[in-house]
């Protein structure tokens, strides 16, 4: 089984909060790190100041180093990130990215969520994210 670390901005600790009810969690999560203002995704995981000025907070790119940081923080196989615009205003609303680190394999997932709430909408992030934590720790 692979371990796991966080690293949540938009979910403000969700994820964490729900991976910590599954039974055994303490056998593959490690820990997570809420960062919610840029200074904190600066200070705590590393985000690069040039990669939040030339992309801002919510993209790919900080999402990926979010997941960089905590994996190197935790030492965990798994490493997962979150940003979003959760609303309830902007043009933006809805949009997620996801950042996964699994083992040398890193990848962004983009999510959609529109039309939702602002609770919907961290709560359907959360849910995705959950299921993938799940698929991932298992996989071979």
């Amino acid at each position: 089984m692979h371990t796991v670390s966080l690293a949540e901005s938009m979910t403000g600790g969700l994820v964490a909060a729900e991976l910590v009810q599954i039974p055994d969690a303490s056998n593959y999560f490690f820990g997570g790190i809420v960062a919610y203002s840029d200074r904190s995704k600066i200070e705590l995981l590393g985000v690069k100041e040039k990669t939040l000025e030339t992309f801002g907070a919510v993209s790919p790119e900080v999402a990926l180093e979010m997941a960089r940081g905590a994996k190197n923080c935790f030492k965990t196989d798994i490493s997962f990130s979150v940003t979003g615009f959760a609303g309830p205003k902007g043009e933006n609303v809805g949009l997620v990215y996801v950042g996964i680190i699994f083992k040398d394999y890193e990848d962004c997932k983009k999510l959609e969520i529109r039309g939702k709430s602002r609770g919907e909408i961290i709560e359907e992030a959360t849910n995705w994210m959950i299921r993938q934590i799940d698929f991932l720790r298992k996989a071979p």
